[in-house]
């Protein structure tokens, strides 16, 4: 049997979502209105191989579950399997994201020490803008160095919702 790329929307307080899945990974999690959204779908098509197309998926049911226990604040930690299609730096930052505690707070610099290349600051910043699967590669934890909220493919209203919702302090 050849390999699936399916496609699903859902919801959540803060907008409805886009996922997209393999047979057996999330691989996109993006807000529906995200300006590239077309662009990451295609891109993530191209990877694959694969046209996504609607269907239903048993991640599907599970993410829309734990998105409700998360927002409820029900749930700290997302345990769904994800695949990213990205370079090995890449990888390696949205990796060490996953690592990232519910309420726990970094900046770019801190990101860069934790995968030992304190010096990569900018290309941390630049992986981190390319994440694709949001919420579960949490990179609305990540902040300017000076604390103050800085750019997400979401929104910055939506950074700041999340923050709040696990309690971290930032310099808004």
């Amino acid at each position: 049997m050849n390999a699936q790329l399916y496609m699903a929307d859902l919801h959540s307080p803060l907008g409805g979502m886009k996922c997209l899945a393999t047979d057996n990974a999330i691989v996109l999690l993006e807000f529906c209105d995200c300006p590239k959204l077309d662009e990451q779908i295609s891109f993530i098509g191209n990877q694959f191989g694969i046209v996504p197309h609607r269907g239903e998926h048993r991640l599907f049911h599970e993410l829309q579950l734990r998105l409700t226990e998360y927002f409820s604040g029900s749930r700290r930690e997302f345990d769904l399997p994800v695949q990213q299609t990205g370079t090995d730096f890449q990888n390696k930052v949205w990796s060490e994201l996953q690592r990232t505690n519910y309420g726990e707070r970094i900046s770019y610099g801190d990101l860069a020490m934790r995968i030992g290349m304190p010096a990569a600051v900018r290309a941390v910043a630049n992986a981190n803008a390319s994440n694709k699967i949001m919420l579960l590669v949490p990179c609305h934890r990540i902040v300017g160095s000076n604390g103050k909220l800085t750019g997400y493919a979401g929104g910055l209203s939506r950074k700041r919702a999340l923050l709040d919702l696990e309690n971290i302090q930032s310099l808004f």
